[in-house]
């Protein structure tokens, strides 16, 4: 079965054994209301009692299933709003194709490291704007120091343009 049917037995042994509170985003035992805390990936682990074994299962994932009941396609990714990945309330969740989320990816990481002005390795006043976008290392080559500094305010304002479409922070 796919994960997008709406009769997977996977989503219906998730309700059986996980409670999701919408508003806190906390996902709790049904049997003795103890939390899940997501792994370093964003897993948690639930014991099946009826097959006898662990299931690994993305906390996000079981956020939008038993939150909104929207299932996942195979092309769509789960955007956290404010950028917390711990962090599992329905309001911060945000369904997006996967060409979406890769290009929000790329803004962060370039607002955070990929962003820089480099110097030139032979001409002493000649500078690279470097950054990533769509995998791939960009840059352009700038005469001077003040127009390398104009380049990159202007892409950190197209990034920063980016995540403010889509993020809360």
């Amino acid at each position: 079965m796919k994960p997008t049917d709406p009769d997977n037995p996977l989503v219906k042994k998730l309700s059986k054994y996980v409670t999701y509170d919408k508003v806190t985003g906390s996902i709790r035992n049904i049997k003795n209301n103890r939390p899940y805390f997501a792994d370093d990936q964003g897993y948690i682990t639930v014991w099946i009692t009826e097959d006898k074994k662990l299931l690994k299962v993305k906390a996000n994932k079981v956020a939008v299933y038993l939150g909104s009941g929207r299932f996942i396609n195979a092309s769509e990714r789960i955007l956290h709003k404010n950028l917390d990945s711990e962090d599992f309330s329905l309001g911060n969740l945000l369904v997006v194709n996967h060409e979406l989320y890769n290009k929000i990816r790329e803004a962060l990481f370039n607002l955070n490291s990929d962003l820089k002005i480099v110097p030139h390795a032979w001409d002493q006043f000649v500078y690279w704007v470097v950054w990533k976008e769509d995998n791939d290392d960009k840059r352009i080559l700038c005469q001077d120091i003040i127009q390398a500094q104009n380049k990159l305010k202007e892409m950190q304002l197209y990034f920063s343009k980016i995540l403010t479409k889509y993020c809360l922070t």
